[in-house]
């Protein structure tokens, strides 16, 4: 029944995304003579207009703001295959993670009703109007958006490594047709397509529009305006896929390390899963299928099969975070286990 109703729910979140898309289609058939869409959908939605609005009139010292153009080598098809809505959200938080934004607080908001609340206790099927994450940490410079280069390679306890996560993000973020802006310290962004061609070769450029000179905030802010339901979907999905977010789990043992801290993790729930740096890389099978698995003679033994969940520091994973060295996590889970004094493990 429960699923019956979930499916219900995404069903009405899709027909109101589907009508605020045709009334904005429709604005702009009126306003501009043609129909936009794809990559350079920008039309407004009449909610995203509103809060745009109310946006504009706050306060800000608009004298002394200044806008420059970033043109990054990156195209909007890169890595396309591999980025979709989940990379979007599993990279977006993991940049405002305390490790990674050297804070020590993240939160990730709804607007509604004019209200920022908590994710996870939003109204579930009520309209969102911008969805914001964002830490108390030091802030980035802009500059970055224009390299593949990362201030957090060195550092073992941070999940950013290549350099290349808010570019990517924001590359697929216009591919999914989501309206993106970076803020930190005393700027904002807004990456938007570029048209290119190369020996007859027609391609999109990812580009950054940068506003400096704004009101200096502590932190960064990844804000999401007029969201559409399958980022609010992934979103609500957090609890699961990002250990920090989860409020029943509990941490039965941790090892040793100087860099990220690794643990013996029971979801609480019958479900297992290996995390790495605290975002989730593989589901497991389960506690109650690894029973099953061995009374029916290994029927369990594909996947990740154990019985707890483990949340490792390992560096070797791929750029894109879905794959992670087996003989790696064999061995950091065998060293937890060797010095694991919880009675309730062995």
């Amino acid at each position: 029944m429960s699923s019956l109703l979930d499916r219900l729910e995404s069903g009405r979140r899709f027909l109101n995304y589907s009508y605020e898309k045709l009334i904005s289609k429709t604005l702009a058939r009126f306003l501009l003579g043609h129909e936009v869409d794809g990559y350079d959908y920008k039309a407004p939605t009449l909610v995203e207009i509103e809060r745009e609005e109310a946006y504009k009139k706050q306060p800000v010292n608009r004298g002394k703001t200044k806008s420059n153009e970033i043109e990054t080598s990156l195209t909007l098809d890169y890595r396309k295959k591999a980025w979709g809505i989940e990379r979007i959200v599993l990279d977006t938080v993991s940049n405002h993670l305390p490790a990674d934004s050297q804070g020590t607080s993240i939160a990730v908001e709804y607007l509604q009703d004019g209200n920022w609340i908590d994710f996870r206790d939003s109204k579930r099927g009520k309209s969102v109007d911008w969805i914001r994450i964002k830490d108390n940490g030091k802030g980035f410079d802009h500059k970055l958006l224009d390299v593949l280069y990362s201030t957090k390679t060195e550092d073992r306890r941070s999940v950013g490594q290549f350099g290349e996560g808010m570019k990517l993000v924001a590359a697929a973020s216009l591919r999914e047709g989501l309206n993106l802006e970076y803020r930190s310290r005393d700027w904002s962004a807004r990456p938007h397509a570029k048209d290119e061609s190369i020996d007859g070769n027609n391609f999109q450029r990812l580009c950054f529009t940068v506003e400096e000179g704004q009101p200096k905030m502590q932190g960064s802010e990844t804000v999401f305006h007029n969201p559409n339901y399958r980022l609010i979907d992934e979103i609500n999905q957090l609890s699961e896929t990002v250990l920090q977010f989860n409020r029943e789990h509990e941490v039965l043992s941790t090892g040793s390390s100087w860099g990220y801290e690794p643990k013996i993790v029971d979801l609480k729930n019958g479900k297992t899963a290996l995390f790495v740096k605290g975002i989730r890389i593989k589901n497991g099978l389960g506690r109650f299928m690894h029973e099953l698995g061995e009374f029916f003679g290994g029927f369990g033994n594909s996947g990740f099969d154990s019985i707890f969940s483990y949340d490792l520091g390992i560096d070797d994973i791929s750029p894109n975070r879905q794959l992670a060295d087996e003989s790696k996590v064999r061995g950091s889970i065998k060293a937890l286990l060797q010095t694991c004094e919880n009675t309730d493990v062995h």
